[in-house]
């Protein structure tokens, strides 16, 4: 009976750790530490993005990452300032900025 409960536990902690990774953004960025945010949905789409050697407005451009909110979590890192995070919000929303 121990091994069969020791089973339970172990898939029951790999389905929780698939679920974390399916449910979060890690974006690797000049940091010790990746900065990981909420996704919208469950999917295994942009978990893990690098910055490195890219532009952060690039990245910034990627649709799914904006609408989870890849421009705030930039803010908050310190990597942007927030005149960068209005331009690029105004880019997404298809606005011209002066």
């Amino acid at each position: 009976m121990g091994a069969f409960i020791k089973k339970i536990i172990i898939i029951a902690v790999v389905c929780g750790l698939g679920w974390f990774i399916m449910a979060h953004h890690f974006i690797i960025v000049d940091k010790p530490v990746p900065l990981m945010f909420r996704k919208g949905k469950l999917t295994l789409q942009y978990t893990i993005v690098s910055t490195k050697g890219k532009e952060l407005s690039k990245v910034m451009s990627i649709q799914e990452l904006w609408d989870d909110g890849i421009g705030q979590e930039f803010l908050k890192a310190g990597l942007i300032t927030e005149d960068e995070l209005e331009m690029q919000r105004q880019k997404m929303a298809g606005e011209d900025y002066y």
